[in-house]
Parts: structure tokens; C-alpha cells; sequence
């Protein structure tokens, strides 16, 4: 009959298949859900507890209504199959066989959701954390070990017994019990005499709501693990999802490693050698290993530090939108005028192309986009820059309107050492009424909460003092979709036809006002601190974007190449925080890899630290790695030539424009001017490799670093300890003359406009 025979059928055929197939298939999702929400109460029970009882009633209510989404969408990808298979069985000898081996996929789809529920329960006890990536780990393992540790460890016995009973419960109810049911609501069903339009309207109601509990949402984007985040408690969270979700989530987790290819000593010192270093066999970091200047003051007086880490903040709408009156800026314009005392570079680059890709490199020195959610996400890094913060007494606290759900980034900072955890769960709760997009709250309520508790939520260690505050602030609301939050007084431009062709999307001036919404809030957040009189002598901010906005398309404008990695960095340093070296130049090329370093050196002095960057702050020739380095794009120190890392080739350029929107460049390529920046690259992979790799000597590491060196002097002035200062301050006309770059260059900066937020050299 062709390959069309399947449809060729009677009307009546076709009513007793569709109501086979909506019988039995219901009888699945009923027996799933069981299985599904006994797993679930065993879970509370056992592991959450008062957790969940303590929670409101509104956190509960959202706890059940997604917990149930999460279940009706398991179930339905585990019945897909059967339900593709149905649309080749309308003929009816196809149609008999479908309907008499039905009872497989029934068996098959209950049995993955009670070994995948056993496995999930199992997993939390070990680990407390619904099962992730790790768990396909185990293959890297002794299998005797690991089958031993199973053996002494668990029931093994005993739930492979109640398996296996459960498994034989499930065939009788299937093969049995189903079929039985299923003439019973069948001879209720077939009173109900349907004609094809009512046959016909049925049928895709029914499809509809297949396809609803297999997207699981109705809004913007499917259910996702960012939809876990119903209460403030991340133990209740851990509930929401169940076991085929969460083996899901893992194996695309686990499929999303970096490969960590095995790296030996010698593959080490070939690194170094090429970038005329040796290695040093008793610690393989301590080229980045220094000590930095003994200071005092700030040895006594240790700062609060925040860093805001900007979503899509890149310096393209800066420049095309702060033209005219409309400044793309708002407030924080302000604070980055040469005349703020505050320093600001444009010529810097994101270290990663992703928000997480950037986090794990900023906070952690780690090349891995996925390290979040990779199954080494818990090992120690040396070069983790948590780690001197929390020698130096510090509480490290990070804060974001986002959910702590999102790619596992709250389970992994507490790994990493991060005490305090404010998210989109807390945020609703401190501000039942406040706005919220797609992905979280806006950014007004996350800076609230964060000056909230810089000013009266403090910490304090066992001697009672108050801990100094590291502050990690991520912001959501400049992503798409974009909206500007209805509460702010931020008003869209009016672009030119020009600028509105270059970015290729239909709301261009919503994009456009969503991103002086952001800058605005961040501008207003640094101006209460500087005007309070407690927080402003001793807190020292840094912002920066953690990429460029997305899609703008530069594949397509090669001379753009460099413009699309580039995003600003905001430096502010109380006056008792800056050093007598200091010096600032606003044409300098950066990165994030001298975020921290540029940090620590201004509230670590006297301790050992290892920096993989440049304190921006100190001279191009005491740092080593005075380039601006991005995983794709680098830009060599004297700011004139862009090297393409992942091509092996580069070209020359002359200016940035804040008038052409573009990057001039040359057809001059020489690739050895790459070389330092390639070499960099494949160190920084092949020590992240070794320290997953190695990790009790990594701890040893660690452990070696001197907590402090020398005691710290009672609190002084800075104007006394400029006196004795190690280094003198260097004349500004040498400053200039060592950074400025050659043959002219230094206009690397075009004539902003009036209005346009530009430090002033």
C-alpha cells in the first residue's frame, strides 16, 4: 500500500487506537508519578527535614506545582518513543501488535524511573547533592574499589531484592492489571459517540498537552534546572527535580567537559621554556608565585573588596550609544570621569566568551566553561584567588539576581570556599515585590541587597571582630530577552539608521536602554557607598562585563574582530588603599587575568599569592604577562597588534573609534608577535590539567603559602606611611613615556564625544 498505508484507516479504526493509546499512556503517568513522588517523600524525609517544614506555605505551594512539572516531564520523554511509534500503527495489523506489546514500554519506562529514583536517594546520602556529573566519574575509578565501597557502604543486597520485587510488582500490574483497567474505562469511554470533529479536536488537545508536560512551561523558555529555585533554602531546591531529570542534567554536564589530557613534568617545562621560564620541579607554579609589598596600614586595616562582574557589559554600545545627550552610562558616567579620582580602562578584554567561561577564569584561574558542573568541580586550584582571601580572614560572599540553580554555580562556589550565597530565592524574599525578567531579578534589588550587607549584615570570626567582606556580584538583567524594568526611569534612545543596521535586532533601543538601566544601578550602588561615611574610607570596588553583548555578528565584520571581546574595567581605591607605585594609564591594554592581581596588591600587602596577571597599577615591565588576553583574542602589550589565538595569526591595527564603530586595521601579519600569547594559553591549560590531576600535591601547595608575613603595624595614615615607603612614587612624565605605546599610538583613543564617559589621561 506505499508508504502512506498507514493512513489508510476507518474513522473507527482510528477512535479505538486513540483510545488505547490515551488510556494506557495515562495509566503510565499515574503509576510514574507514584513512583516518582515516593521517591521524593523518602528524600524530604531523610535528608531535608526541618528544612522543609520551616519554609512558607507560598515556597511549599511553588515546591509541589514545579516539583509535579518536573515529574510530568520525565515521565513524558520516557513515554516518547512509544507515542513517535503510535504515529506508524494506525494500520490494523500494526495496530494489534502495537497494542499487544504495549506492556514493554510500560515495564521499560517504570523501571528507569525507579532505578534512576533509587540511584538519585542513594547519591544525595553520599554526596548531599542530587546526582550530577560525577557520577559517570566512577568509570575513572579501581572498579574493585569502587564495587567494594558499594558492597560495605550500602544495601546493595537488599535493593537489588526490593528492585527486583518492585520490577516484578510493576510487570503484573502492567501485564495484568492495566488491561483490566483499561476495559473498564474503555466501556465507559465508548458511550461517548465522537464524530471527526470532535475525534479530530480531541486529538489535539491531547497532543497539546503532551508537548506542554514535554517543555514543562507555558512562559518564555522550557522547564530548566533555573526553575529549581522555588525557596531560599538550597537544600529544599535540591527536591524539586527527581531522579531521570537530574541523570539527565548530569550526563549533559558530563558530555560538556574540558578533556584532561594526562600532563607530566616535561610537558610542563617545554611550557615555560617557551616562554623563557624554567620549571621548578618543587613547585611548578612559583613563576606566578610573588610576594607582594609590605604595607602597614593595610596589613591593619584590611579592605572590603566588591567586584561586580556585569552581564553583556562589552564596549560596543558603550561607544555607538554614548553620543549626543544620551549617555549609555547613566550614573556611573560620574565615576569614570578623570576628574572621580577612580580609574577606568577601555582597552581591556573578557578573559572567557560566556558568563561562567569568565567567572571560572576571573575568580579561579581556571580555562573550563564548564568547570561548574564538571566532575572535578570540587578539587582545590592554586590558583584560585578565594583561597588568599580566605587565609586573610576574610567572608567571601556572592550575590546575584540569578538563581543558585543556574549551571550548578551555588553547589560549586560553596566547594570552592564561598560562605554566603544570595540569589534570585533570597532576593524575592527580602523584596516580596520586586521586579523580575527572565532570568532573575533586576539588578536595583541585587545591589540593594549587597550594600545591605556590606553596611549591617557583617560576619564575625570567634573573636567577635567583624570579618573584611570579598564581594562577587553577578547581574542578570542585562539579557536577553531585554526589557527595561518598568520602575526605572531609563528611557530607550533614538538611534540612527546606521547604528540600528549594525546590531541586527528588531528592539535595538530596548537593548540599548536595558544596558544604561544596568550601568545605572551599578553607578548608583558606588555612589551610596562613597557617601557613607563608614563604608567609603574602606571599601574598594572593581567592575567589569564578563562578555560582550551577543549576536552582533563580528564574524561578519572582520575589522570589528578586537571590539567584540573587549568590555571596561572600573577600578575605585579609597585614598589609605592606594600605594606610592601606583600610577595610572587609561590607554593601558588589560584583561580579566589582572583583575585580581590588581586587586590583591591593594588588600594583601605582605602576603604570598600567586597571580597569573598584573597589577595595572605597576609598571608594563614589572609584570611578565603584560598582555591583554582573551581565550580567542589577544592584544600584545603595546596595544597595536591583535593576535587571533585560535587561527595562529594576527594583524596590526591604529586606533579604536568611538565616532567609526570600528577597528582599523592593517594587512601586516606576524605571527610571532603571537608567540608569547599562544605559549600563556597552553601554560594556563596545562596547569589547570595538572592541579585535577595532582591534587594532593596541589593541597600541599596550598598549604605551603605563608599566611602572613610579618606582623602588622598598628593603624596609621597614609600620609605616615608614604614616608618609608619601599618604592617612590615615579614622575608622571616617566610614567607616561614607559607605557605609551610606540610610533605614535597614542591616540589610541579618539576625541570622545562631549558628554561621553571617558577617563581623561
Amino acid at each position: 500500500m506505499g508508504i502512506f498505508s498507514f493512513c489508510d484507516h476507518t474513522k473507527i479504526s482510528y477512535r479505538k487506537f486513540m483510545r488505547f493509546l490515551v488510556i494506557r499512556i495515562t495509566l503510565g503517568f499515574l503509576m510514574g508519578l507514584l513512583v516518582l513522588w515516593a521517591g521524593r517523600f523518602f528524600l524530604i524525609h531523610d535528608f531535608i527535614g526541618t528544612g522543609f517544614r520551616v519554609i512558607s506555605s507560598s515556597e511549599k505551594f511553588a515546591f509541589y506545582r514545579v516539583a509535579l512539572l518536573f515529574d510530568l516531564k520525565a515521565i513524558a520523554f520516557l513515554y516518547l518513543p512509544a507515542v513517535l511509534l503510535a504515529l506508524f500503527c494506525f494500520r490494523q495489523t500494526m495496530a494489534e501488535r502495537y497494542q499487544k506489546f504495549f506492556w514493554l514500554f510500560d515495564l521499560l519506562a517504570q523501571s528507569c524511573l525507579a532505578i534512576s529514583t533509587l540511584v538519585n536517594y542513594f547519591y544525595f546520602k553520599t554526596y548531599d547533592r542530587p546526582i550530577d556529573a560525577f557520577i559517570f566519574s566512577v568509570g575513572d575509578e579501581s572498579p574493585l574499589a569502587v564495587i567494594r565501597t558499594l558492597m560495605v557502604d550500602y544495601p546493595v543486597y537488599w535493593g537489588l531484592g526490593g528492585l527486583t520485587l518492585y520490577l516484578l510488582l510493576s510487570a503484573l500490574i502492567i501485564h495484568w492489571i492495566h488491561p483490566w483497567l483499561f476495559q473498564k474505562m474503555r466501556n465507559t469511554i465508548g458511550h461517548a459517540r465522537m464524530g471527526v470533529p470532535l475525534l479530530l479536536t480531541g486529538t489535539v488537545i491531547c497532543a497539546g498537552l503532551y508537548f506542554f508536560f514535554l517543555r514543562g512551561s507555558l512562559g518564555t523558555l522550557p522547564l530548566r534546572m533555573e526553575h529549581t529555585a522555588v525557596s531560599r533554602s538550597a537544600l529544599v531546591n535540591m527536591g524539586v527535580s527527581n531522579g531521570p531529570i537530574n541523570l539527565f542534567w548530569a550526563w549533559k554536564w558530563y558530555l560538556r567537559q574540558d578533556d584532561i589530557p594526562r600532563v607530566q613534568f616535561t610537558d610542563l617545562a617545554l611550557d615555560y621554556k617557551k616562554l623563557g621560564m624554567e620549571l621548578n620541579t618543587l613547585d611548578p607554579f612559583k613563576q606566578f608565585k610573588e610576594t607582594l609589598p609590605r604595607d602597614d596600614y593595610i596589613a591593619g586595616n584590611p579592605p572590603d573588596i566588591v567586584l561586580a562582574v556585569m552581564e553583556s557589559w562589552g564596549r560596543h554600545i558603550m561607544i555607538a550609544g554614548s553620543s549626543g545627550k544620551w549617555n549609555a552610562l547613566g550614573e556611573l558616567s560620574q565615576h569614570v570621569k578623570g576628574e572621580s579620582g577612580d580609574y577606568f580602562w577601555l582597552n581591556f578584554l573578557s578573559e572567557g566568551n560566556g558568563t561562567m567561561d569568565s567567572m571560572s577564569r576571573l575568580l579561579f584561574g581556571v580555562p573550563s566553561a564548564s568547570l561548574s558542573t564538571a566532575s572535578y568541580s570540587g578539587s582545590r586550584f592554586i590558583t584560585s584567588f578565594i583561597e588568599p582571601y580566605k587565609q586573610a580572614g576574610y567572608e567571601i560572599v556572592f550575590v546575584t539576581g540569578g538563581s543558585q540553580s543556574w549551571r550548578n554555580i551555588g553547589n560549586f562556589l560553596k566547594k570552592q570556599g564561598v560562605d554566603r550565597i544570595i540569589d534570585e530565592a533570597s532576593l524575592m524574599k527580602d523584596y516580596p515585590d520586586a521586579s523580575a525578567g527572565t532570568w532573575g531579578v533586576d539588578d536595583s534589588y541585587t545591589f540593594d541587597k549587597a550594600f545591605s550587607i556590606l553596611k549591617t549584615e557583617r560576619a564575625k570570626d570567634e573573636a567577635g571582630k567583624t570579618k573584611p567582606v570579598f564581594m562577587v556580584i553577578l547581574t542578570v538583567t542585562n539579557h536577553p530577552p531585554y526589557r527595561i524594568p518598568v520602575r526605572s526611569n531609563v528611557l530607550p534612545p533614538k538611534l540612527t539608521p546606521d547604528i540600528k543596521g549594525r546590531f541586527p535586532y528588531p528592539n535595538t533601543e530596548v537593548i540599548f536602554g536595558t544596558y544604561k538601566y544596568a550601568l545605572n544601578e551599578l553607578g548608583l550602588f558606588i555612589s551610596r557607598i562613597k557617601n557613607d561615611e563608614e563604608l567609603a574610607p574602606k571599601t574598594i570596588i572593581a567592575a567589569t562585563g564578563d562578555h560582550n553583548l551577543r549576536g552582533i555578528g563580528y564574524s561578519r565584520h572582520p575589522v570589528e574582530s578586537v571590539l567584540g571581546y573587549m568590555v571596561p574595567f572600573y577600578l575605585h581605591l579609597p585614598d589609605d588603599y592606594m600605594l606610592s607605585r601606583d600610577h595610572y594609564v587609561p590607554e593601558r591594554w588589560g584583561s580579566h587575568k589582572d583583575i585580581m592581581a590588581t586587586l590583591m596588591a591593594h588588600s594583601l600587602a605582605g602576603r604570598e599569592v600567586y597571580a597569573l596577571g598584573c597589577d595595572l597599577l605597576q609598571k608594563n615591565k614589572m609584570c611578565r604577562f603584560s598582555f591583554a588576553y582573551n581565550r580567542d583574542m589577544g592584544v600584545v602589550s603595546s596595544g597595536k597588534y591583535a593576535c587571533v589565538l585560535s587561527r595562529h595569526t594576527g594583524y596590526s591595527f591604529s586606533s579604536i573609534g568611538l565616532m567609526e564603530h570600528y577597528i582599523a586595521v592593517s594587512n601586516d601579519v606576524d605571527t610571532h608577535s603571537c608567540s608569547d600569547l599562544i605559549n600563556y594559553q597552553k601554560l594556563l591549560e596545562d596547569l589547570f590539567y595538572f592541579q585535577v590531576q595532582n591534587q594532593e600535591e596541589t593541597e600541599k601547595w596550598l598549604n605551603s603559602l605563608n599566611r602572613v608575613r610579618g606582623k602588622p603595624a598598628p593603624s596609621s595614615s597614609r600620609q605616615s606611611r608614604e614616608a618609608d615607603a619601599e618604592e617612590a612614587a615615579p614622575p608622571a612624565q616617566e610614567d607616561a613615556a614607559e607605557n605609551a605605546p610606540e610610533d605614535g599610538a597614542a591616540d589610541i583613543e579618539a576625541e570622545p564625544a562631549d558628554n561621553a564617559a571617558v577617563p581623561e589621561s
